[in-house]
């Protein structure tokens, strides 16, 4: 596994196991919001929070120049949106 810790907020990201069918990508990963984690005051709440949360980081991506069009950059929207599924459905 390989671990991450963005020089911002204490934000820590895990990696999965390398996806075979995809080189350079990982299956999955966990990551901690360091100061920018808050409480959740229900599931609902946390879902919407988490789904405003993904757009924003796409239209943030976009306006730096990121190829938010990428197919791996798609491929990790896909993994994101389901996490947040998984996690507040």
């Amino acid at each position: 596994m390989t671990s991450l810790e963005l020089p911002v907020y204490g934000i820590k990201v895990t990696l999965g196991q390398p996806d075979p069918a995809h080189p350079g990508a990982f299956l999955m990963g966990t990551i901690e919001g360091g100061e920018l984690t808050a409480e959740k005051a229900t599931p609902e709440d946390a879902y919407d929070a988490a789904a405003d949360g993904l757009l924003s980081m796409i239209l943030g991506h976009a306006v730096a120049g990121v190829d938010v069009m990428a197919p791996a950059y798609i491929q990790g929207v896909e993994a994101a949106a389901e996490s947040i599924a998984n996690t507040y459905a």
